[in-house]
C-alpha cells in the first residue's frame, strides 16, 4: 500500500497514525473468485486433492516492508507516548510530593506560631502575677509604713526638766536656816541635828 496518496510516496516518519494503521499485512496471493464470490477450485494431481486458484501477489516483497515500517513507526511513536506520559506522570508526582510538603510546612508552622503563641499567653500570665505579687507587697509595704507612721505619732510625752525658779519654801522638816556652832556656820540641812 502506498502511504500519501495523490501523487507520490510519503516517508513512514511523516504520515499519520491513522495512515500507519492503514498498512495491512500483506498476502502472497489473492485467491481467484467466480461471480458469486467464492473461490475457484481445480484438481491437483500431486497432491491427490482439490487446490484453490489464487493470483501470485508481484508487490508481496514490497508491500511486507512497507508494512513492516508502519508496524515499527507505530512502535516508536507509542514509545515515545510512553516516555512523554512516564515524564508526566513522574512530574505529576513530583508536584504532589511537593505540594504535600508544602502543607507539611505549613502546618509544622502553624504548629510552631500555636507553640509560640501559647507561650506567650504563658509568660504574659506570669508576668501579670509577678506584676500582682509586687503591686502586693508594695501595697503591704505601705500599709505597715503608715501604720508605724500613726503609732509614732501617738507615743507618750518624754520626761523634761524644768528650770527651777528661785528659791522654794522650805518644808517644815528641814532647817530653814543655818546652824551656826561656834564661828563656823554649815548651810541649811548640813550638820548634826541638834535639838536645842
Amino acid at each position: 500500500m502506498c502511504g500519501g496518496g495523490g501523487g507520490g510516496y510519503t516517508p513512514i516518519e511523516n504520515q499519520s497514525d491513522e495512515q500507519l494503521q492503514g498498512y495491512g499485512a500483506p498476502v502472497q496471493s489473492t485467491p481467484v473468485l467466480d461471480e458469486d464470490g467464492n473461490q475457484i477450485r481445480y484438481w491437483d494431481d500431486n497432491a491427490g486433492d482439490y487446490a484453490y486458484q489464487s493470483t501470485r501477489n508481484e508487490n508481496y516483497d514490497s508491500e511486507l516492508e512497507q508494512y513492516n515500517s508502519a508496524q515499527a513507526e507505530i512502535q516508536r511513536r507509542q514509545q515515545v507516548k510512553d516516555q512523554l506520559a512516564a515524564q508526566a506522570a513522574e512530574r505529576e508526582n513530583i508536584l504532589k510530593a511537593q505540594q504535600a510538603q508544602a502543607v507539611e510546612m505549613e502546618r509544622q508552622q502553624a504548629e510552631i506560631v500555636a507553640q509560640q503563641q501559647a507561650q506567650a499567653t504563658q509568660l504574659q500570665a506570669q508576668q501579670t502575677e509577678r506584676l500582682a505579687g509586687i503591686r502586693t507587697a508594695g501595697s503591704a509595704v505601705t500599709q505597715s509604713l503608715q501604720i508605724l507612721g500613726k503609732q509614732q505619732t501617738k507615743q507618750a510625752p518624754t520626761a523634761a526638766a524644768t528650770a527651777q525658779g528661785g528659791r522654794k519654801a522650805a518644808s517644815r522638816m528641814a532647817p530653814s536656816s543655818g546652824l551656826r556652832i561656834g564661828s563656823t556656820q554649815a548651810g541649811s540641812g548640813a550638820g548634826a541635828n541638834v535639838a536645842i
